[in-house]
């Protein structure tokens, strides 16, 4: 992972005094101004890597993938895609649960440090999803999920839809970084979904 080089530019202005003596005075505006940016350098450092197109690259690691929806996928479910986020670990097993995974994940996630987000989608038969990348847009408030398929021995991908879930671990910091929606790009319609209501037993 590179480093995270985040650059503060704010301008002092100079204002000339009324007396008409040109000795000009400088506002503090350039301190204040600096001072309201510096969380939020830190808040985005904490979530990833800033790139050129003025998202960050968001570090994730996948804990779990299946081929099962979870109930009632189709009526609950937005364009095709159903997503819960857990921020502790009563609301994570009780997703767990309902996106139908097995094994327990180990580690386990560092509920300080982490949130989950449970994602379900639909996929070819013969192209299985991979989670490629995410990013963080800070001005739209959307995260997006980047899927990348995989083909399965010669031709085009199927044009069906078997069902896919993952289950991936998010930085902590998103929830006080304006996160408003997630945008699944590489699923069957590339949807933008709002961000459901917080799975949560306690105050995050």
């Amino acid at each position: 992972m590179g480093r995270v080089i985040s650059r503060v530019t704010f301008e002092l202005h100079i204002v000339q005094e009324a007396d008409g003596r040109g000795q000009g005075s400088m506002k503090a505006r350039g301190s204040i101004l600096h001072a309201l940016l510096i969380p939020f350098v830190i808040l985005i450092g904490c979530i990833g890597v800033a790139l050129d197109s003025g998202e960050t690259k968001v570090r994730f690691s996948v804990i779990a993938s299946g081929g099962t929806f979870p109930p009632e996928f189709w009526e609950r479910a937005t364009d095709d895609v159903l997503i819960r986020v857990a921020a502790d670990e009563d609301a994570f097993r009780e997703l767990w649960l309902q996106f139908r995974f097995s094994a327990t994940p180990e580690p386990a996630p560092r509920w300080e440090d982490e949130v989950v987000l449970f994602l379900a989608t639909g996929e070819s038969s013969n192209c299985p999803l991979s989670v490629r990348d995410v990013t963080f847009n800070s001005r739209a408030g959307r995260l997006t999920i980047h899927l990348k398929p995989r083909v399965e021995g010669q031709g085009a991908c199927v044009a069906d839809f078997r069902s896919r879930t993952f289950a991936l671990t998010l930085p902590r910091t998103l929830l006080q970084a304006n996160w408003r929606e997630v945008q699944v790009v590489g699923a069957a319609r590339n949807p933008t979904v709002p961000v459901p209501t917080l799975h949560s037993r306690r105050q995050s």
